[in-house]
């Protein structure tokens, strides 16, 4: 069993990390849940800003792979609570080309 890191709160949000890829789809699983979201005033059909690196890309936060047209990103909560990163009917993982320990900072876009 992998023990899993307690994300961190800081001025941009809520940071954490990528625990997992769900292969062969290439949903990008955080250590982040949906109360930590909360914490902060956050939660489902919220757009969050998630810095990738040198990347900031900004999705909504959704229920199900269906509230977003195919071919576009989103936030959902994936079947053990933690927050992940997909893309509609697409591979997230490849396209964002994230490798498992990357920080993933989280926050709502203004």
């Amino acid at each position: 069993r992998i023990k899993v890191k307690v994300p961190k709160f800081s001025d941009v949000g809520v940071v954490g990390e990528l625990v997992g890829l769900d292969g062969p789809y290439g949903n990008v699983i955080t250590n982040i849940r949906l109360k930590d979201l909360e914490k902060i005033g956050l939660g489902l059909n919220h757009t969050l800003t998630a810095s990738l690196g040198r990347r900031r890309m900004t999705f909504p936060l959704k229920k199900t792979f269906s509230d977003v047209p195919v071919g576009k990103p989103l936030f959902y909560i994936d079947s053990k609570g933690f927050i992940a990163l997909a893309i509609n009917q697409g591979n997230a993982a490849a396209k964002t080309s994230l490798k498992e320990g990357s920080i993933v900072p989280v926050k709502l876009l203004k």
